[in-house]
């Protein structure tokens, strides 16, 4: 395995709101960041342990999703690649 593809994509901090379409209903969501691999979001209301445990029934249904980033016009279908619940301190 070559040097460049151990080495992780670029990734460009933002915080940007946006929509998924998960189990159903309409979850907002935070983009964190973005890569030309990927991108990782955030829920705002992730202290909730109910829903939680939704989303993570939601995501074990379907793997993918679709988003929608209205300030970066950016919409389409997306795959999960993993699903974290930060531990507060």
């Amino acid at each position: 395995m070559g040097i460049a593809s151990q080495q992780r994509a670029y990734r460009k901090p933002m915080s940007s709101y946006g929509w998924i379409y998960l189990g159903g209903e309409m979850q907002s969501i935070v983009l964190k960041n973005i890569s030309v691999t990927g991108a990782l979001v955030q829920f705002p209301n992730q202290d909730n342990i109910v829903d939680k445990e939704r989303v993570l029934r939601n995501l074990s249904s379907s793997k993918l999703v679709d988003f929608y980033f209205p300030f970066l016009k950016l919409s389409g279908e997306a795959k999960i690649v993993r699903v974290d619940f930060p531990n507060k301190v």
